[in-house]
C-alpha cells in the first residue's frame, strides 16, 4: 500500500474512533442524567427540547426539530406530552397564522431553570466528566471539527 492509502486509511479509523467515543460518552451523560430527570417525571428527549425552548424561546415543530435532530413525525409526540403536563403550549403565530409555536408555560420555566442547576454540573464536574479536562481551544476545535463532518455529509 501506499503512503497516501495508508494515511487515509488511519484517517478513517481515527474518525470512526472519535465517533464512537463521542456515542459513548453521550450514552454515558445520557445515563447519570437519567436518574435526575425521572425524579422531575421526564425524558431525555424532553429534557432537551424544554433546554432549547429556554434557551432560545418559542418555535415552529420544524425549527424545534431541527434543533433537536429529531424527525418532525416524532415532535409532535413529544410535545403533546410536554403539553399534557403543563411544560408547554402551543400558539399559531401572529406573522403567519398557519404557523403554530411551541414555549414553554411558567411551570416549563421554573422546571428549565432547576434542571440548568441540577443536570449543567453532570457536564461540568472535572472528577467524573470529560469535557471539563479539556482546554476552551480544544472544545472549540472539537466542535469545529464536528460541524465540518457534520456539513460534509449533508447536515445542517
Amino acid at each position: 500500500m501506499s503512503d497516501s492509502t495508508n494515511q487515509h486509511t488511519s484517517m478513517v479509523d481515527k474518525l470512526t474512533k472519535s465517533i464512537e467515543l463521542m456515542m459513548s460518552l453521550l450514552k454515558e451523560w445520557e445515563k447519570k442524567s437519567t436518574q435526575q430527570l425521572q425524579a422531575h417525571g421526564i425524558t431525555f428527549a424532553q429534557f432537551r427540547a424544554i433546554m432549547v425552548l429556554y434557551e432560545n424561546g418559542s418555535q415552529t415543530l420544524t425549527q424545534l426539530s431541527k434543533s433537536l435532530q429529531r424527525a418532525k413525525c416524532s415532535m409532535t409526540g413529544l410535545v403533546d406530552r410536554l403539553e399534557k403536563k403543563e411544560l408547554v403550549g402551543r400558539m399559531r403565530s401572529i406573522e403567519d397564522r398557519r404557523k403554530v409555536l411551541v414555549f414553554l408555560t411558567h411551570k416549563g420555566e421554573s422546571l428549565a431553570r432547576k434542571l440548568e442547576k441540577e443536570i449543567a454540573p453532570l457536564i461540568t464536574d472535572s472528577k467524573t466528566n470529560a469535557p471539563s479536562q479539556l482546554s476552551f481551544s480544544q472544545i472549540l476545535t472539537l466542535y469545529e471539527a464536528v460541524n465540518r463532518a457534520g456539513k460534509a455529509i449533508g447536515m445542517a
